[in-house]
């Protein structure tokens, strides 16, 4: 909840999280249809639009699996350091964790062959 407006209500936070994801899924189709068109220019773009928008799909339902391995990588840092008071502290304020995070996010990209959107995910500052 801390994450999100200051005027967020617990009754609507699956719905703004539903439409933050939505918004940033339709933004990712566009960079990925970006990257295919310099990947493959000849590529017609209809062929592109397709090919970013099933990756995109695919991305999409590997998001639960991702979120629960991020989640045990958050556990696991809170878990490592006594210092730390919570877990919301090792989420907001550990630029080690964002790093994983990114590079979590990244290599999904990688592996798909999208090179220039991995790196520019993993480089992406932490602050």
């Amino acid at each position: 909840m801390r994450l999100g407006p200051f005027d967020l209500k617990q009754e609507s936070e699956d719905f703004y999280v539903g439409h933050q994801l939505g918004h940033a899924l339709n933004i990712l189709v566009t960079q990925v249809r970006l990257e295919l068109s310099c990947q493959q220019p000849r590529l017609e773009p209809q062929a592109q639009d397709c090919k970013a928008n099933e990756f995109v799909r695919r991305f999409a339902t590997m998001l639960p699996a991702l979120r629960r391995q991020l989640d045990q990588d958050v556990i696991a840092a809170y878990r490592g350091d006594p210092a730390a008071s919570s877990v919301d502290e090792i989420l907001l304020c550990y630029p080690g964790l964002l790093a994983i995070i990114h590079h979590r996010i990244a290599n999904v990209f990688y592996v798909e062959g999208l090179r220039i959107l991995a790196r520019i995910i993993a480089e992406k500052p932490t602050r």
